[in-house]
């Protein structure tokens, strides 16, 4: 007869986890002259602390001037808009 020992080691592992709050960006294309869109909407979607880079669109018959808020940087949690002026 043969005697088997069978030993199971068992090692306790902590799982930490982190989630992050869903974020988007709304860039609107402005006629800085009358306040009035003038291109569709650009969305952004991700997540907060997700870095995110916003080009200005080249729109006929327009010419950039400013924004709003920041072109680039971290995504805060939400829902943000930036605004983009153009001139005629």
């Amino acid at each position: 007869m043969m005697n088997i020992v069978w030993t199971n080691i068992i090692k306790r592992i902590n799982v930490k986890y982190l989630y992050a709050k869903e974020a988007k960006i709304v860039v609107k294309y402005i006629n800085k002259l009358d306040g009035k869109e003038i291109k569709n909407r650009t969305y952004i979607e991700g997540y907060e602390g997700k870095n995110y880079n916003i080009n200005s669109a080249i729109i006929n018959g327009y010419k950039y001037n400013n924004n709003s808020k920041d072109l680039n940087g971290k995504m805060p949690a939400g829902v943000t808009e930036i605004e983009l002026y153009y001139d005629e």
